[in-house]
């Protein structure tokens, strides 16, 4: 298993998911963030799950959580987590 490293971006996704949801539920807050977690020890174990999603830089690839996506890229050494977005969002215009 890869060890994984979240971007400064995406700690900052995550703060944001974790304090918009947890206004209305810290409960549900807390689970997204294990299921992301979950997910990030999936992708950890297998490196070549998700879809390649190269318009977003090279070697992103992107996997679902619930209504949530996450970007991320592997090398041989480490998973990088990159963004957390809600799945309603633009992908194509982002700023990485």
């Amino acid at each position: 298993m890869l060890p994984v490293f979240h971007s400064p971006r995406a700690e900052r996704d995550l703060d944001a998911i974790s304090l918009h949801i947890g206004e209305q539920s810290p409960l549900a807050a807390w689970r997204l963030l294990e299921a992301i977690d979950d997910t990030m020890r999936l992708v950890a174990v297998f490196p070549s799950i998700g879809e390649a999603v190269d318009h977003l830089g090279p070697g992103v690839r992107r996997i679902t959580t619930g209504p949530y996506l996450i970007f991320f890229r592997t090398s041989k050494d480490a998973v990088e987590l990159v963004r957390v977005l809600h799945g309603s969002r633009d992908i194509q215009h982002l700023d990485g």
